[in-house]
């Protein structure tokens, strides 16, 4: 027989250069893990920064409302001072919900940044899906495309479980026991996003509360457009000018505006007019007072 020598079995190049090139490839992959968790959490960090603009908008718009409730109570127009002295608390719901959801994501930031300088990251990860998981619902009414970017990042998170090559069973179990982890979390963030909230934001009065907790429904009635000598057929650059002015609006933001234009025209409502006075399409508007009616704000009569 012929011995043949290790560095004749594993080529030319020899052993211990396919052990270099086999480190080097670890190492290389490893590098590239981490830059992925890097540019998650950079993700994440943008679609933050999107949920205290909306915050911020929501405080402005329960400023506006709590103004408008406590002077409607003062002038005796209970009717308007139920209306938004409700608007108050739906809106101070969705601030806690907003807040509630980028606190989470702060947390899974830190977590993805903190995984950087682990070894064994795939073991974390489920734990991770899992968090993201638990906020989606709530971001998904505040913005879906926020959303979307949000399914992103567990799609590349769940790809890194993948090239870890975690066992499959193992993955599963992990995401099974981080779950309830995840809605631990989660309560923990919703408790201090109230907390937040409550100190921040002025208490409703008494006489105020009572009435919003009333919900009694407003009374509308829908008109036909409002007559008006026809107009000159608009040019394209013109029209594309007028959808591009348009304001975008969450649809809590809207119903709430809708809701202030039927009071403020008797309890009628024009929707193409209301809608050209808030900058909005017209089935826009239709779909504000489709969730009034089903949430009992509005019957249509």
């Amino acid at each position: 027989m012929i011995a043949v020598s290790m560095a004749e079995a594993t080529g030319s190049r020899g052993f211990t250069w396919w052990i270099s090139k086999l480190v080097e490839s670890i190492v290389s992959g490893k590098k590239k893990i981490k830059k992925s968790l890097l540019e998650m959490a950079s993700t994440l960090d943008s679609i933050k920064l999107k949920l205290e603009t909306v915050l911020t908008r929501l405080e402005h718009r329960d400023k506006e409302l709590f103004e408008m409730a406590v002077k409607a109570m003062v002038n005796g127009d209970r009717d308007r001072a139920s209306i938004y002295a409700g608007e108050v608390l739906e809106v101070r719901k969705l601030m806690k919900n907003v807040r509630t959801v980028d606190l989470a994501l702060e947390k899974v930031k830190i977590r993805l940044e903190t995984l950087t300088t682990m070894e064994d990251i795939g073991v974390e990860l489920p734990g991770v899906i899992a968090l993201l998981e638990a906020v989606r619902p709530q971001l998904q009414v505040i913005s879906p495309e926020l959303a979307a970017s949000v399914d992103k990042v567990i799609m590349e998170v769940n790809n890194i479980v993948i090239t870890t090559q975690a066992p499959a069973p193992r993955t599963v179990e992990s995401v099974m026991i981080a779950t309830p982890e995840a809605e631990k979390v989660l309560k923990e963030v919703e408790k201090q996003a109230e907390k937040e909230i409550e100190e921040k934001l002025p208490k409703l009065p008494e006489n105020l509360m009572k009435l919003a907790e009333e919900k009694k429904p407003l009374s509308i009635v829908l008109v036909k457009q409002s007559q008006k000598p026809a107009e000159k057929p608009k040019s394209s650059i013109q029209s594309i000018k007028k959808r591009s002015s348009r304001k975008i609006l969450t649809l809590e933001e809207l119903e709430s505006k809708v809701l202030e234009y039927i009071i403020d025209h008797g309890g009628f409502i024009d929707v193409s007019h209301c809608a050209s006075e808030l900058e909005v399409s017209r089935d826009a508007v239709l779909m504000a007072l489709e969730s009034l009616k089903s949430k009992g704000k509005v019957k249509i009569t």
